[in-house]
């Protein structure tokens, strides 16, 4: 992954603000722009499940690191949480399908 970005910035550099991912008008995008075309696109080119987020997978990973015994602390600095306190965590360890995503609960 450092590769594929360091390659993605030395032909596009950041944004002013440090956005590395861009539009052609070198402004972010928009969030729905983004999750519906070209996230949903990168889920299906996966292999993912339909409706996998990047929220979903953010929540993955932190199960995983957790399952490996990576602190609390450690996992919220990897998730970009500065504050010492994260706030309340909601991480569940997946079911036996490991490895798949998982809606929040109550969708």
């Amino acid at each position: 992954m450092a590769i594929a970005i360091r390659e993605h910035t030395a032909q596009f550099p950041p944004a002013a603000d440090g956005t590395i991912f861009t539009t052609r008008f070198a402004g972010p995008y928009r969030h729905d722009y983004y999750g519906s075309l070209i996230f949903s696109a990168a889920v299906e080119r996966a292999g993912l499940p339909k409706g996998t987020t990047s929220h979903y997978l953010r929540h993955h990973y932190a199960s995983v690191l957790l399952m490996q015994g990576v602190s609390v602390i450690v996992v919220a600095e990897r998730l970009g949480q500065r504050e010492r306190d994260p706030g309340p965590v909601d991480v569940r360890p997946p079911d036996a399908g490991l490895g798949r995503t998982h809606p929040p609960r109550g969708r």
